[in-house]
């Protein structure tokens, strides 16, 4: 508590750092570096008591990462880390939220001078780099609905985790991406292959017999594959000739000549006729430039149908010295040289259409997915922003009066927005924090609060008076910085006073020194 001069520079800011620092924060060392100049490194020790049991600790500034456990005395029986301490006053203070950890739920609400999360309009902002989705996440967490949520997220991780080593796989050719027309395609052929396996199979001694049916059934489909090419060979040379000839009609018309027709008509308009055959000219120049385009792809279409003939007509070659000179070694081997054929073309259908059917699969899920969460979040949203509101609104009513405007968190997916509408003035919004932290302090496990002076000086008289009583909850503790009390009234006064643990003024300040004036 300061004086009734509200002195500044005493420490009440300093004290409540050093709260922090007791549990488990680090911004002691980190803003207020003059302490550590002045009185060089020392330890703060400090006792907990749950369920009428003390716990001794201390910790040191230049071992700030450890704690030590302690007798009643304070004698250092042994070093835990900090990481250890923080998680068993987690556990002493029965909090069972899994999501957070102790710092990351009391650190927000320590609102001391000099930290990052002072800011009135971003109540859930532990710093202004952190980002919106985050803010809108720590809600959910320490109201304990992100369970859910949070499981949803790592399923659909999961699926997108899979779905890029799918992708990757498609990337590098180790199986190609097909589309469902290909799909369906493989999938009558698949049908085939195992009929024909079968029919193998069932006719294995006739095939060891005779295995001219078998080599016979392999060159009908290879001409049937040969014939199918030389019709497509055709269809790509009469398109081929009829390019030609329209390419020939082109250039023939870019080359009329209006001489005899001027003859027979020696009154007509020649520029006139002139303007009409150079649209006719473009037009033609146009026509030319995309039948060259197609006759240039029909070419090189061409030319592979050329190569995958030469294949074919090879293939066959080998078939007919294969039923030429059949034997017994060579039936065994023609049998085995089908099989082995057919079972790696089904291999490769197979791994295709198994591909399209997981990614199709996976799409799919996290298209759910992505929607199950949506859903489950929004609806988590909504029951935290109506518990908030619903709680800013019997505080400003008890300290107020129903008429008393309000601020209204509006809580979405990835940001959020905290404010008054049709009041934007300074002591409206550090209120409207304290009412925040009020709120989240009564309805959440948050087991204590950290309010600084500055935050009570932008505030009208008899708001703070209104205010002050909420701090006091027998199952947590709040601990704040005031000073001027008297302007609060008498009822006030008396209340803080009952419950002050250290008075600082001008001549009583914090430490044994005083450096404000070195």
């Amino acid at each position: 508590m300061g004086d009734a001069e509200a002195t500044n520079s005493i420490g009440k800011s300093t004290l409540l750092m050093i709260v922090d620092f007791v549990f488990g924060g680090n911004d002691l060392l980190k803003l207020n570096t003059d302490i550590i100049t002045e009185l060089g490194d020392h330890s703060y020790q400090f006792c907990f008591e749950f369920d009428h049991k003390k716990y001794f600790f201390s910790r040191h500034t230049n071992k700030s990462k450890t704690v030590y456990v302690c007798d009643k005395y304070y004698n250092e029986l042994y070093a835990i880390s900090l990481e250890e301490y923080t998680h068993k006053l987690k556990k002493l203070y029965k909090i069972p939220n899994e999501c957070l950890t102790f710092r990351s739920i009391v650190s927000l609400f320590a609102r001391i001078w000099q930290r990052e999360n002072l800011d009135v309009s971003r109540p859930l902002h532990l710093s202004p780099a952190r980002k919106s989705i985050e803010c809108v996440d720590f809600a959910l967490k320490i109201f304990n609905t992100f369970d859910g949520i949070a499981q949803l997220s790592e399923k659909l991780k999961i699926l997108k985790d899979e779905k890029s080593q799918i992708k990757s796989a498609f990337d590098a050719s180790i199986v190609p991406k097909i589309t469902k027309t290909k799909y369906n395609q493989n999938s009558a052929e698949l049908t085939d292959i195992t009929s024909k396996m079968d029919h193998i199979q069932e006719n294995l001694e006739k095939y060891a017999i005779n295995v001219n049916s078998l080599l016979s059934e392999k060159t009908v489909e290879l001409k049937e594959a040969k014939d199918h090419l030389l019709n497509e060979l055709e269809r790509q040379s009469v398109r081929l000739k009829r390019i030609d000839r329209d390419l020939s009609q082109n250039r023939h018309l870019a080359s009329i000549s209006f001489e005899p027709v001027v003859e027979l008509f020696p009154e007509i308009n020649v520029k006139k006729l002139q303007k009409i055959e150079q649209f006719h000219f473009q037009i033609s120049e146009i026509l030319s430039d995309d039948l060259s385009n197609e006759r240039s792809e029909l070419l090189e279409a061409t030319e592979v149908l050329k190569d995958e003939l030469q294949e074919i007509n090879e293939e066959i070659e080998k078939q007919i010295r294969l039923e030429k000179h059949a034997a017994p070694k060579p039936i065994a081997e023609a049998i085995f040289s089908r099989a082995l054929e057919l079972f790696k073309k089904d291999q490769k259908l197979q791994s295709e259409n198994s591909f399209y059917e997981r990614n199709s699969f996976i799409n799919e899920q996290i298209k759910r997915t992505k929607k199950d969460y949506t859903d489950e979040k929004s609806y988590s949203l909504e029951l935290v922003e109506a518990a908030i509101n619903t709680c800013i609104d019997t505080l400003v009513d008890t300290i107020y009066g129903p008429k008393r405007q309000r601020p209204f968190l509006d809580l979405s997916e990835s940001k959020y927005s905290y404010a008054t509408v049709e009041d934007t003035g300074t002591g409206k919004a550090y209120m409207n924090l304290v009412l925040f932290d009020l709120a989240m302090f009564k309805l959440t496990n948050l087991p204590l609060l950290i309010h600084d002076s500055l935050l009570f000086k932008n505030i009208e008289n008899n708001g703070v008076s209104g205010v002050i009583p909420f701090y006091e909850d027998d199952e947590k503790q709040s601990f704040v910085s005031i000073d001027e009390i008297e302007k609060y009234g008498q009822a006030t006064e008396k209340k803080l006073l009952e419950n002050c643990i250290l008075k600082l003024s001008n001549a009583s300040v914090l430490f044994t020194r005083d450096w404000r004036k070195s």
